[in-house]
C-alpha cells in the first residue's frame, strides 16, 4: 500500500516525516506495521513525498463477528502498545481505522500523529490532536502538553468498546 502526502507543506510535511522516523524506528516490533520503502525529496514541491507498506486486511474486513476476536485484536494491540511506549514513543492516534491485520497478525498502522522524546512539537496551543470520536479527554484540553501514552490506553479501550457494541 502507498501513502501520499498531497499537501507536502510545514507541519503535515514533518508530520509525514515523523511518521517514516517511527515507524521505521519500530519496525522490529511485531504488531507494528512496518514501511517498506519511503521517499522525502529536499523540494516536496517537485515530487510528492511517499511511504509503502505490506498490503494488510482492515479491521472491519478481518473481524468475524465473534467477540473473541475482537478481545484477541485487542489485547494483541495492547500488547505492541506497551512495547511502542517502553521505548518512549505513543501513537496518539488509535481508532479501528488504523488497525489491520496481515499474515494472521494484528498490526497498527498510520503514525501520522506519533510523538517521541526530543520529537519537535508540532501541535499548536489551543488545537486539538487525535482521532475525534476515540480522543482522550486530556488530548483534547491540552494536546500539547499531554502525556500521548495514557491518552492512547483511551483510545484502544473506546475501540474494544465501540468494537464490542458496534
Amino acid at each position: 500500500a502507498i501513502k501520499v502526502l498531497r499537501r507536502p507543506k510545514g507541519s503535515m510535511l514533518q508530520r509525514f516525516r515523523d511518521e517514516i522516523t517511527a515507524q521505521s524506528q519500530l519496525s522490529h516490533i511485531r504488531g507494528v506495521l512496518p514501511i517498506l520503502e519511503s521517499f522525502v525529496d529536499k523540494e516536496p514541491d517537485t515530487k510528492r513525498p511517499w511511504h509503502a507498506t505490506p498490503i494488510a486486511q482492515t479491521l472491519k474486513d478481518s473481524l468475524d463477528g465473534q467477540i473473541t476476536t475482537v478481545v484477541e485484536c485487542v489485547v494483541s494491540i495492547a500488547k505492541t502498545l506497551a512495547e511502542v511506549h517502553a521505548l518512549g514513543f505513543s501513537h496518539r492516534d488509535v481508532k479501528p481505522e488504523n488497525i489491520l491485520r496481515r499474515l494472521g497478525v494484528w498490526e497498527i498502522g498510520d503514525f501520522g500523529l506519533v510523538d517521541f522524546p526530543n520529537k519537535q512539537a508540532l501541535t499548536l496551543e489551543g488545537s486539538k490532536l487525535g482521532p475525534v470520536y476515540f480522543i482522550a479527554p486530556e488530548m483534547l484540553l491540552n494536546p500539547a502538553t499531554a502525556d500521548g501514552q495514557p491518552a492512547d490506553v483511551f483510545s484502544l479501550a473506546k475501540t474494544l468498546w465501540v468494537l464490542l457494541t458496534g
